[in-house]
């Protein structure tokens, strides 16, 4: 006990003299974990490997500004602050005695020089060279070599460590005082913005005035405070920085996140968040033992709740509006005249191409399922569509396709697919690149456009922006909504010329649509959301989900989607396509759930639900389609007179590995438990570590989790079994007797990292992809090839195994790539 308790006594001992950079070890661990991710060792890895060399130089850049950050302000933290009191010991000696000194002479340069071994050793996990993690490596030992001469020389000058800084000057507190009265007027204006909408130009003034009058207090501070002079310049420069970054979010962050990339964001944020905490917080706080972070955080959270309560108590029906809003604008149509689904049917059965070689003529009605992923699934998505629609576009491949049902990521490659196919129909030419890099291939324009960096904007938002209105009430700063948004619309006005994703969703009344499709057909897409709260999906379409804005749930049984809600009919809003993209594909935290206000039609609006991912109630997608069947069936029993029903589930979760029992025992428990996942599923399977921990804590946010993945499992297996059936139901003479067919065109397993979820691709990730599409040189054989095989053979074109790369999409892979790396 005794030997015990000296150990514990000594723990607390370091801890109270680490004490005043407790913010900036918390920082370093939160790194550790984003890190720690696929999303952010995809990004890391495509910066330092494959990017241009000013971009690994900016990595490294950003990286050493973090190190300085880091080794710096714990260095004057434990200059120009107090230990606090030991507790008395009670097993022995005072457990720490010289080595206090020790620690706080030697943990800053280690915590500084850790920052560029933390980064090296996860970009080699990622998969970069050795040679990336040696120069990670080797500037840690110089930047650990240089604090050290450098306090040694400075002993030698006979310059000795400053002492604490005096009692703050009266004039300090004057200067604070003005300041803390401009900081209310401007909380007032916040406050306002939390009751009235402002117009976008209001907003953003009054944003950008919100920096400028922190940034002037900051550095009014550091010129009064009795600091030393390169603390002043290091406060200067941070303020600088910091008010750079907050204006470029506020004004352009799409781009400038962009241009930055995740990596360097994610290492500039961490470098400029240390010199903040550490001198307005930690300092502070140990100066005057106050609970200046406590405070911080609890100004954060009554921000957050006085809007909920300010408008009833004024009278107002309204107000509350926060900074996640769905972007677009109100309207309220005496009635609702938009194309249905029965008439979207007609529409399309009237002009569906038969079957080469049928007689008499079968037309094929193709349903696509496109489930969820973020830039994985929006990348798999576009690729797969668009290589179809190049190999066999004289059989007009998007003529056949009725409906494509999108979940998060994609919902971005249905959208960008369902964009190209207008343009196509459009005959614009070129299809995208311009003069100078055209190309007419519709799965090359897709790679294209879902390509691009989507995750630098969303980050370079979230951690300046949109984290300062979380400090505020009410509806200012734009929010990492808004930047993933633009982003896209930006990669298709680059990529393809146009403005069509800043543009609203065209939807048609029936009439119209009759007429645009007389010749062509646009496929109806279902950008499928979740309803924050009910649970139920909330669907954003081209068509009508519930005619005349009527729900079947309240009626007797119609012709619309049950249990889903018609996005149109609940906010009666006209949005930009980017804005109906996100409807969808609100990935947890890295997209913030949306404010969505009912409309009744007649004037009257109110904070009714936030939307969320579409993945929240099922992940595939596949659960509309099951809905279109099932409502065909009930409003037109002979809707599949003539057709030849076909279900594609693109799917972009590489499965892994698959274990082989060739030669093993028959006792042998490994093969055993193999053999009963093939008959039973993954739950024969041993339980993960994951699972086995904490079971009362870690189980249920398991289960919640999967329960998503389960869902949208069940909702594909149910498509299939319904097609099944009801192609066995059919006359003989009419084609019937065989269940109609259903393709899996899924990801498969790779040698080396799977492709991240994220809305981020590796030019490694893209390849990987691509490897699993079309063979090309350099690259493996195709893995679809069955699958492939058999929906050409249907089609009546034949096998397609092999003939994708006629879509370009592997070599454009090939010719774009920058970098080199195992593929």
């Amino acid at each position: 006990m005794r030997w015990l308790g000296r150990k514990w006594e000594w723990i607390k001992a370091v801890a109270i003299v680490l004490w005043p950079i407790r913010l900036i070890l918390l920082i370093k661990l939160v790194m550790i974990a984003i890190l720690s991710l696929p999303q952010a060792q995809d990004a890391l890895y495509g910066a330092v490997t494959e990017e241009s060399g000013w971009l690994a130089a900016g990595v490294f850049i950003a990286v050493t500004a973090w190190a300085v950050e880091t080794w710096y302000w714990s260095r004057f933290l434990f200059d120009h602050t107090q230990t606090r009191g030991f507790p008395a010991p009670i097993y022995g000696i005072a457990p720490l005695g010289g080595t206090a000194a020790c620690l706080e002479t030697w943990v800053p340069r280690l915590l500084g020089a850790a920052v560029f071994w933390i980064v090296g050793l996860f970009a080699l996990g990622s998969g970069a060279s050795w040679w990336v993690g040696a120069e990670y490596g080797l500037a840690g030992l110089i930047f650990f070599a240089a604090t050290v001469g450098r306090r040694r020389l400075l002993v030698g000058m006979g310059i000795v460590p400053v002492a604490p800084p005096p009692p703050l000057p009266q004039v300090v507190s004057r200067l604070a005082g003005a300041a803390a009265v401009v900081w209310l007027v401007l909380l007032s204006v916040a406050l306002c913005s939390a009751l009235w909408l402002f117009p976008p130009w209001t907003r953003q003034l009054v944003s950008l005035l919100i920096v400028a009058v922190l940034a002037a207090t900051s550095i009014m501070l550091a010129l009064r405070l009795p600091l030393p002079p390169w603390t002043r310049v290091m406060v200067i420069g941070l303020t600088v920085l910091n008010s750079l970054l907050f204006w470029g979010s506020i004004v352009m962050a799409a781009r400038l996140g962009a241009g930055f990339g995740p990596a360097i964001v994610l290492m500039l944020t961490a470098g400029a968040w240390v010199g903040v905490t550490s001198f307005f917080l930690a300092l502070p706080g140990e100066r005057l033992r106050l609970p200046v972070t406590s405070l911080f955080v609890g100004t954060a959270l009554v921000f957050g709740f006085i809007p909920k309560f300010v408008p009833p108590l004024l009278g107002y029906s309204q107000g509350d509006f926060d900074n996640h809003p769905i972007r677009g604008e109100l309207a309220a149509p005496a009635a609702d005249d938009r194309a249905g689904l029965k008439d979207a049917f007609r529409v399309w059965k009237a002009q569906a191409p038969c079957i080469k070689g049928s007689d008499p003529c079968v037309k094929p009605m193709i349903l696509v399922a496109a489930a969820g992923g973020a830039s994985r699934s929006g990348y798999w998505v576009a690729s797969v569509l668009g290589s179809l629609e190049d190999e066999i576009d004289g059989f007009s491949f998007h003529r056949s396709v009725f409906v494509i049902s999108g979940v998060s990521g994609g919902s971005l490659g249905t959208a960008v697919y369902q964009r190209l196919i207008a343009r196509k129909m459009a005959k614009l030419a070129p299809l995208c690149g311009g003069d100078a890099d055209p190309s007419e291939s519709v799965g090359v324009c897709g790679q294209r456009v879902v390509q691009h960096d989507f995750l630098g904007p969303v980050f370079f938002s979230m951690f300046n922006a949109d984290l300062m209105q979380r400090l505020l009430p009410g509806d200012l700063m734009p929010d990492r909504a808004e930047a993933l948004e633009t982003a896209w619309e930006q990669a298709w006005r680059r990529e393809i010329g146009t403005n069509d994703f800043a543009e609203p969703l065209r939807i048609h009344t029936a009439d119209q649509l009759a007429k645009a499709s007389k010749d062509d057909w646009l496929p109806v897409v279902f950008l499928n959301g979740a309803s924050i709260k009910t649970g139920r999906r909330i669907i954003t379409s081209d068509i009508a989900i519930e005619p005349k804005c009527q729900s079947s749930d309240g009626l007797d049984l119609g012709p619309d989607v049950p249990s889903a809600v018609d996005f149109f009919c609940l906010t009666r809003q006209q949005i930009p396509l980017s804005t109906a993209v996100h409807n969808s594909a609100r990935f947890p935290f890295i997209s913030p759930v949306g404010s969505l206000w009912a409309n009744d039609g007649a004037g009257h609006s109110w904070k009714a639900d936030r939307i969320g991912d579409g993945g929240y109630v099922e992940a595939e997608g596949a659960s509309p389609l099951v809905d279109i069947v099932a409502t065909l069936t009930a409003e037109l029993p002979n809707w599949m007179d003539g057709l030849l029903p076909i279900e594609i589930l693109i799917e972009n979760d590489p499965p892994p590995p698959e274990r082989s029992c060739d030669g093993a025992a028959a006792d042998d428990v490994r093969c055993a438990r193999i053999h009963l996942k093939e008959l039973l599923g993954d739950e024969a399977l041993p339980m993960s570590g994951a699972m086995k921990i904490a079971n009362d804590f870690v189980a249920p946010v398991v289960g919640l989790f999967s329960s998503r993945t389960g869902r949208g499992a069940y909702a594909a297996r149910a498509l299939e079994v319904e097609f099944y059936h009801g192609g066995m139901g059919q006359p003989k003479d009419k084609g019937g007797g065989v269940g109609w067919p259903t393709y899996r065109l899924n990801l498969k397993s790779s040698q080396g990292p799977s492709p991240a979820m994220s809305w981020y691709l590796s030019r490694r990730s893209q390849r990987d992809m691509a490897a699993d599409l079309c063979p090309a040189a350099g690259l493996p054989k195709a893995k679809l090839d069955e699958e492939l095989d058999q929906l050409g053979l249907k089609l009546g074109v034949g096998g397609l195994s092999g003939r994708i790369v006629s879509g370009e999409g592997c070599m454009d892979l090939k010719t774009r790539t920058k970098g080199a790396g195992p593929p």
